[in-house]
């Protein structure tokens, strides 16, 4: 989670809307979970034909291309990392990387002065 970068929030606070043209990810993601949950399209398409699972990745694509995810539209979260990341766990991480840091330089003074 440290190295996840900007994206990692998506995951609790959802997607906004795009602002620059983007390189096909959103798209080739909604069609790989498509395919890997087995979801077959129902319904038919303005000219008659069936939807198949490119069409259906395509049109959530859009979606949240024009509008953003669920959770970015409706402001909530989905807990994934606010239920886990708070200041009780910020406080132990800290209280640790003091302790760890701490430890590593009193230990390198000691072996530098010897």
């Amino acid at each position: 989670m440290i190295c996840g970068g900007e994206w990692v929030f998506t995951y609790d606070y959802g997607r906004g809307l795009t602002v620059n043209d983007g390189e096909g990810a959103v798209r080739r993601n909604a069609l790989a979970f498509i395919r890997e949950e087995g979801i077959k399209p129902k319904g038919l398409l303005a000219d008659g034909s069936p939807m198949d699972q490119e069409t259906l990745a395509f049109f959530l694509s859009r979606k949240i291309h024009q509008q953003g995810t669920l959770l970015y539209r409706t402001q909530t979260q989905s807990g994934v990392l606010s239920d886990v990341i708070n200041e009780g766990t910020v406080q132990e991480m800290e209280q640790m990387l003091f302790f760890e840091i701490g430890t590593t330089i009193s230990s390198r003074l000691l072996e530098a002065i010897q």
